[in-house]
């Protein structure tokens, strides 16, 4: 399971990197804002699980 993922991953940077850097920079971008929702929603539960 985990070297399918790995595959996976390998075959999907080398598909970004041969496109745009523009596109690259999005998909980062959103995987950036995508972890930081999670990270705030995160302490938002923990806040509220001590109130």
């Amino acid at each position: 399971m985990q070297r399918q993922i790995l595959e996976f991953l390998r075959r999907t940077w080398t598909w970004l990197k041969s496109r745009e850097p523009l596109l690259l920079v999005v998909c980062l971008g959103f995987a950036v804002s995508t972890w930081a929702f999670i990270e705030i929603a995160d302490e938002v539960l923990e806040q509220e699980t001590q109130a």
